[in-house]
């Protein structure tokens, strides 16, 4: 029988110690790519805040024309109520901007009721 001998197997060390000064180098560029990954964040929040502001000016936009519409055309809420199947209170709330949380569906009933053409188009 062949005897085998015991090999030690020396570790290699890939990363080297690293001295104070390379240390606070490393963490000096993660602080700044950590920064440039905030500012990029940063900026697509702006982006979508400054989206949701247009998308408000644009329902508040069109809830203003519709109220318009509803005084040109001597409608009450009453009357408005009847032809849309929106109750006075809300149809009130939403024609005097009190409250601006609105979808599509309901501008188009308020608009179809006064029969006018609700039109959106979508651009850059």
């Amino acid at each position: 029988m062949k005897q085998t001998k015991k090999v030690k197997i020396k570790r290699i060390k890939t990363h080297p110690k690293l001295t104070p000064e390379k240390k606070e180098e490393l963490q000096r560029a993660a602080k700044q790519e950590e920064q440039g990954r905030l500012s990029i964040e940063i900026q697509e929040d702006h982006a979508r805040a400054v989206h949701r502001v247009e998308a408000v000016r644009m329902v508040r936009s069109i809830v203003n024309e519709l109220a318009e519409e509803k005084i040109k055309r001597k409608l009450s809420y009453g009357d408005l109520a009847k032809r849309t199947g929106i109750e006075r209170p809300a149809l009130n709330r939403l024609l005097t901007g009190k409250q601006e949380n609105t979808t599509i569906e309901t501008l188009v009933r308020i608009a179809s009721a006064m029969d006018c053409k609700l039109t959106l188009t979508i651009g850059e």
